[in-house]
């Protein structure tokens, strides 16, 4: 792969590639170094390279290489956008909080392959934010960790879309591949609007009078910009997200703009067996 592309590491984490030369064929790009280097940087964007991936059948062999596909209700592809007659918040407009997927069903992918079909305007918001929490937990004080290895947090959210359920998670788990510390957290919703299909949490191993105080903590590391990337999205764009390493969210964007994203999720292997699930919806 060297020689052909340019590679650029992104602030505070993350890797772009791009192409050396016009019409450069994504299928030049080994999936097994891409993959490693996935793991390595935890997000890496494919940006310029010519495809076919617009077309369902392409994306979904393309998919394939990386891994064993995670289908749900929807199939192997979630088009993600604005439904005007939207239930649940995936397809609303507002921000979404911070989370991790394969929350309420029974395995957690690897990896999250996202392809933008269309991206919003420059100004038009919609950028997807991720936060390394490997590089946070290893900037937290040994009071606050040993804190958070004792707290675990149940989820409960309706099932109006493709997912839904009730999960008890620890906050803090170990990475399948290599067995350090990340993060497993479903932000709260924001409290100063109307959220379609908001999602609770219950704290367990921490004292009442505690969870206020640990909730705006947590909030403040995880905004912290050293630890937090937001992918301005291009038409075109193929970013593949460590999903045991990072959380994600969406920012803001102006309604019934052009943003289309497909998403893909990958397994592991072996599969990574969700164990927090008491029951999906």
């Amino acid at each position: 792969m060297q020689g052909c592309i340019e590679k650029q590491l992104n602030q505070p984490f993350g890797l772009t590639i791009t192409p050396t030369f016009s019409g450069q064929s994504l299928s030049r790009l080994p999936i097994d170094e891409l993959r490693e280097l996935a793991r390595q940087h935890h997000l890496v964007i494919l940006r310029d390279f010519s495809h076919d991936l617009h077309t369902p059948t392409a994306l979904v062999h393309y998919a394939r290489q990386w891994g064993e596909i995670q289908s749900g209700s929807y199939g192997d592809i979630l088009e993600v956008r604005e439904h005007r007659d939207a239930q649940d918040h995936v397809f609303d407009h507002h921000d979404m909080h911070l989370h991790w997927d394969g929350v309420f069903v029974p395995t957690v992918p690897e990896f999250q392959l996202f392809h933008c079909l269309q991206a919003p305007g420059p100004e038009a918001g919609g950028q997807t934010t991720f936060v390394n929490t490997r590089a946070l937990i290893r900037q937290v004080p040994a009071q606050r960790l040993a804190q958070w290895q004792a707290i675990e947090v149940t989820y409960r959210i309706d099932k109006v879309a493709h997912y839904g359920g009730e999960v008890r998670s620890p906050l803090l788990v170990h990475d399948p591949r290599d067995h350090e510390w990340v993060l497993r957290y479903c932000e709260p919703a924001v409290t100063n609007r109307q959220v379609l299909n908001r999602h609770s949490l219950e704290y367990h191993g921490i004292e009442a009078s505690e969870i206020s105080e640990f909730a705006a903590d947590l909030h403040r590391r995880l905004c912290d910009p050293q630890f937090v990337y937001a992918h301005a999205w291009q038409p075109g764009d193929l970013l593949i997200a460590d999903n045991f390493s990072l959380l994600h969210g969406r920012r803001a964007f102006n309604s019934q703009c052009t943003r289309h994203l497909q998403r893909v999720h990958l397994h592991g292997s072996p599969r990574c067996i969700n164990r927090a699930l008491i029951h999906a919806g």
